[in-house]
């Protein structure tokens, strides 16, 4: 064996690592065939040897997921299919393994998602990022396994590890920054130490959409950081345990995670999804769900970490736990968790911690004390535009302070909403609850405050049950909370709300009620975005707007720009049209064929009369927006095919500018031509 060509492969993968190790940098990638490999086998290897680890090389790609010879085309890649193993289990004794319920979906390479997952949208953008499962480990003579299978010492950002099951032992990486991508760590044990899946000591590493399933440790079952900066990218961490640190634990360290998934981890004491111990760690885009016994993230020791868009969500033992700690938490959603006989269900605060919360949702939530946020020995929590909705406890639905010893909690609120039952607050230390400008069902003392029903659109959503994914905590039209806030109560760097839309928009239909200067921001999470008219012309310069329900080309539309409406301002992808009536579905703008794309151009003038009347006026030197809709496909869609000849039938397009304010506009079309034609294949429906 050479390990130069699929038939003269090493049958080692240490023999093929020690040839790279000696080849002063001619070998830069290693290319591995479906099986499994364990590190005590090789020339230079000791059989049972539980020392060995599969040591990564400088400089070099090691990748998984080949056919090998096994199959026609050796090359060919696919880490489902082709699963290449990296094992601990040297003696072959493990077992059983089993993890229920988990799907090999890989989403973020070059497979796609198997029918058979069930995707779990992290970001919320129609994007599948992960997995959904929640698998089970079951374990067994673990203890006679290698140490590390995988290690990584010193390595340079030049080191790959990709497309790997690592079972039985887990990764160790030591003052090194290599990037590990695609690879799944699963069912590694370390019960009396740290880091299941992975160690990383002193490192920076690169952990690209890997999978950590069902791993166990006395610390970190998924993963332990010490003194290390990872970087974890679309990553899932399910069914892991630990004692602390389910499904990552971080001590002194800076973890950034973006796009990550903890699901169904669990801890028995501090942080079933995450624990973090004097650390400081960057958290976007990620759902803690259904975590057990340490609750969906624990901080602790002076931990700081900043969290932002993330879903914390039905987790055991409380959404937030924070013990002398300060986390500063932007646009999350913190809702149905429950912490039973214990405080706080959506947020504990303990022992001098300071969180700030900032267009956060905390609804759903259920604990003895502080169904909301539990607040006990000298907390300071600061939130300004948050929501608190149909959480429940024995004391305190919202909100409870009770610490022993007289040791009381300064408590600040601004531009919140908290509603839905009496006993919305329990004050039960003296602590200082200091709420300005904010809607408190049963009414608290300070500036700008309301008792008022807020108006939600729907609270409990279709299912009607609190802190599940369908509430809706948006403000209808009317709300006493639109333009009722205090607009110096906004942090600086906050120009948009939990949607991501602005946070200052005035309501014209609404007296500003709030301070500053206009306009003034709402209350709650959710700024009230009102709908601005534009003008509509169907078939611009053409009267009556005729719609021959048998024609095959297209429509033309355009939204008619004026002196106060800046047609330049309108976000192109966000056009639809649909029946004013809301019967039928909602069509896109066609893109095909070429040139009837959205363009800017003067073709039309406002007209003030009545709906359905029309005018052939065109140009009046204001650019318009003309774009056109397959007439075949509008007829089907917004189902006008039934309707009589001659039936006038007013559309509307929606859209929003690109600041995210909401328009729409309504012209009407004189139906001719019979209809009842099948469909026909043209242009995009949305």
């Amino acid at each position: 064996y050479d390990g130069f060509s699929w038939l003269t492969a090493y049958p080692d993968l240490q023999d093929a690592l020690d040839l790279a190790r000696a080849s002063a940098g001619t070998v830069t990638e290693i290319c591995v065939a479906q099986g499994t490999y364990h590190p005590d086998r090789g020339l230079l290897h000791t059989l049972g040897d539980r020392t060995d680890t599969f040591q990564l090389v400088d400089g070099v790609a090691l990748k998984g997921g080949y056919a090998g010879v096994a199959e026609p085309d050796p090359d060919a890649r696919d880490l489902v299919l082709f699963e290449t193993i990296l094992s601990g289990d040297i003696r072959g004794d493990d077992g059983p393994l089993s993890i229920e319920g988990f799907s090999a979906c890989y989403t973020t390479w070059d497979a796609p998602v198997e029918a058979e997952c069930e995707p779990f949208d992290v970001d919320g953008n129609g994007h599948v990022d992960l997995f959904d499962v929640e698998p089970f480990l079951s374990v067994n003579n673990y203890s006679d396994n290698s140490n590390r299978v995988v290690a990584s010492t010193g390595a340079d950002q030049d080191v790959l590890l990709e497309g790997f099951t690592i079972t039985a032992g887990g990764m160790y990486i030591e003052q090194g920054c290599p990037t590990v991508r695609s690879c799944k760590f699963r069912g590694n044990s370390t019960p009396g130490s740290s880091g299941g899946g992975m160690l990383n000591s002193h490192s920076s590493p690169r952990i690209i959409s890997c999978a950590f399933l069902g791993n166990l440790a006395f610390t970190g079952g998924g993963m332990y950081n010490m003194f290390s900066s990872p970087t974890i990218t679309d990553c899932a961490f399910l069914g892991n345990s630990a004692f602390e640190g389910g499904g990552v634990y971080s001590l002194r360290s800076s973890a950034v995670l973006t796009d990550c998934i903890m699901r169904g981890n669990s801890a028995e004491y501090c942080g079933g999804g995450m624990c973090d111990y004097a650390s400081s760690p960057t958290v976007s885009d990620c759902a803690f769900h259904a975590n057990s016994a340490g609750g969906g993230i624990c901080n602790a020791s002076g931990s700081a970490p900043t969290v932002a868009n993330c879903t914390i969500t039905e987790n055991v033992g409380g959404g937030l736990i924070n013990v002398s700690s300060s986390p500063m938490l932007t646009d999350c959603i913190i809702s149905g968790n429950t912490a039973n006989n214990e405080g706080g269900g959506g947020i504990r605060n303990t022992r001098s911690s300071n969180p700030i919360l900032t267009n956060c949702i905390i609804n759903g939530n259920y604990a003895d004390r502080g169904g909301g946020m539990y607040n006990r020995f000298e907390c300071s929590p600061t939130l300004s535009n948050c929501t608190f909705a149909v959480n429940s406890a024995n004391e305190g639905r919202s909100i409870a302070c009770d610490s022993s010893y007289q040791r009381p909690s300064h408590v600040q609120l601004t531009n919140c909403i908290l509603w839905n039952g009496v006993g919305q607050i329990w004050n039960n230390d003296d602590s200082t609850i200091t709420i300005t400008y904010s809607n408190v069902f049963g009414g608290w003392p300070g500036p700008g405050n309301i008792d008022l029903d807020p108006q939600f659109v729907d609270p409990l959503g279709p299912d009607g049950v609190p802190g599940t994914p369908d509430d809706d905590l948006r403000l209808a039209p009317g709300s006493p909370c639109i333009d009722a806030g205090d607009n110096d109560a906004v942090p600086e760097d906050v120009t948009t709300d939990l949607d991501g839309r602005p946070r200052f928009i005035d309501d014209p239909d609404t007296l500003d009620t709030g301070a500053g200067y206009p306009p003034i921001v709402d209350m709650g999470a959710y700024e009230y975005q009102p709908v601005v008219p534009a003008y509509l012309d169907i078939r611009p310069g053409r009267c009556p707007n005729q719609l021959n329900r048998r024609a095959n080309g297209l429509i033309d539309v355009a939204v008619v720009g004026t002196d106060w409406f800046d047609v330049s301002e309108i976000n192109v992808d966000s056009l639809a049209v649909a029946r004013a009536d809301g019967v039928g579905g909602v069509l896109a703008p066609t893109t095909k064929p070429r040139g009837h794309a959205p363009r800017i151009r003067d073709v039309a003038t406002p007209f003030d009369g009545e709906l359905c009347d029309c005018h052939r006026l065109r140009c009046d030197g204001v650019d318009d927006l003309e774009f056109g809709f397959h007439t075949g496909r509008i007829v089907d869609i917004l189902g006008l095919s039934g309707l009589p000849t001659g039936t006038e039938v007013p559309l509307t397009v929606t859209g929003s500018l690109l600041d995210g304010t909401r328009f729409e506009a309504t012209d009407c079309v004189l139906l001719t031509g019979p209809g009842g034609h099948g469909p026909r294949k043209t242009g995009p429906a949305r």
